[in-house]
């Protein structure tokens, strides 16, 4: 079975065990369709605990997980992925892609030349920074925005780029 990140926990809340949650999903309705959550290190599912209670807090989703009592257990869930399985991914939107369909994508430049494979993305804020490891063997970075990104297709694991907005990791 496939498990997709939608979030990370942050680090604890309060005394009692609570967890501070950052989700990784624009849909942060998915959260509310869930009974329990599952935790995972490097993709693999390491704790699944039942969800008493949740709330937003700024940016945060704070939980309150049965068996979960104590700040010092909370601390240790630091870091640690909120996954789901594949079937709780609702469909998305129009004009909207998830990561897992378009990673290992080829990558081409305005030119049609082959430039690397789409390899990871960072979450910076306003704009998503796709990770491209060149054939050159040298990691690219481009901002996934309109100017810089023109088209993506998932079928077909092709992305294509305008180059003037690719930048080498090592600058």
């Amino acid at each position: 079975m496939k498990f997709f990140r939608i979030g990370r926990v942050a680090g604890h809340h309060g005394l009692d065990g609570e967890i501070k949650v950052r989700p990784i999903t624009d849909n942060i309705n998915i959260y509310n369709n869930l009974s329990h959550i599952m935790l995972s290190v490097d993709g693999e599912v390491r704790k699944s605990y039942k969800i008493e209670s949740f709330f937003l807090q700024n940016k945060f989703l704070i939980f309150t997980l049965e068996g979960l009592e104590d700040i010092e257990e909370a601390k240790a869930l630091k870091g640690m992925e909120i996954v789901v399985p594949e079937t709780f991914l609702p469909g998305a939107s129009s004009g909207e892609i998830y990561w897992y369909k378009i990673k290992g994508s080829s990558v081409f430049d305005e030119n049609g030349r082959d430039i690397g494979i789409l390899y990871d993305y960072i979450e910076s804020g306003g704009t998503d920074v796709f990770e491209i490891k060149g054939h050159d063997g040298i990691l690219y970075l481009i901002s996934n925005n309109p100017d810089h990104i023109k088209k993506i297709d998932a079928e077909k694991k092709s992305i294509f780029i305008n180059s003037d907005g690719l930048v080498s990791e090592e600058v």
